[in-house]
C-alpha cells in the first residue's frame, strides 16, 4: 500500500469511511498488536491500519493524511524512523493550519476519555506530565516497552460548555524508557 506516488493530503470526500473517528480507532489497533517498538514498522503499519502510507520527502516521513475543506481540520498517520539511530515513532495528529483555536468539534467523536480508557483497557497505565506550574501538559500511558504520549485539549474555548470536553490533538507511539 505504499507507491512512488508523491505525497499530499487526500480529501475526506475520497475516503468518507475513514472519519477521525474511524481513524482513531484504527491507530487503537495498531497500539494494541504492539509488544516492544521493534514490532513498530511501517509494514504493520499498513497492516493494521489498512491506510495507503506515502513516502513525505520533505518531512522524511511515511504519512497518510485526509482534508476535510468545509472545517479546515486535517487528520492523519505519521511513521518516522532514523536512519542512524534506528529509532522510531508513529503518530495520529489532528490539526488545522488555518485556526490553531478551531473548535475541534469536528474531528473529537472520540474525545480523550474514550482513548485513555482504550489505552487503559489495552493495560496501560496512565501518568500525567506536569509543568513548572502544575498544569498537565499532555499524558503518558505506559506498558513495559511502550510508551504512548496523547496530547490534548479543550474542544473550544467558548461556549463555557466546550471547556469540559478535552479532545485529542495527538497520540504517538514510542519506545519505553
Amino acid at each position: 500500500m505504499t507507491s512512488t506516488e508523491s505525497y499530499k493530503p487526500q480529501l475526506a470526500s475520497d475516503y468518507p469511511e475513514i472519519t477521525p473517528e474511524e481513524m482513531g480507532r484504527r491507530f487503537l489497533k495498531l497500539v494494541d498488536g504492539l509488544k516492544t517498538i521493534d514490532d513498530l514498522t511501517l509494514e504493520r503499519i499498513i497492516e493494521q491500519t489498512k491506510l495507503p502510507m506515502k513516502y513525505a520527502p520533505l518531512g522524511k516521513v511515511y504519512s497518510f493524511t485526509i482534508h476535510e475543506p468545509k472545517s479546515g481540520w486535517y487528520y492523519g498517520v505519521d511513521f518516522y524512523q532514523d536512519p542512524g539511530s534506528g529509532r522510531k515513532t508513529a503518530r495520529l495528529v489532528f490539526g488545522n493550519p488555518a485556526d490553531k483555536q478551531a473548535d475541534m468539534g469536528p474531528v473529537c467523536d472520540m474525545n480523550f476519555a474514550a482513548y485513555a480508557s482504550a489505552l487503559q483497557g489495552m493495560g496501560f497505565t496512565m501518568a500525567d506530565i506536569r509543568d513548572e506550574l502544575g498544569r498537565v501538559e499532555d499524558y503518558r500511558f505506559y506498558r513495559p516497552k511502550i510508551s504512548v504520549m496523547v496530547a490534548h485539549r479543550y474542544q473550544a474555548r467558548l461556549p463555557e460548555e466546550k471547556l469540559t470536553l478535552f479532545c485529542v490533538e495527538s497520540i504517538s507511539i514510542h519506545a519505553a524508557n
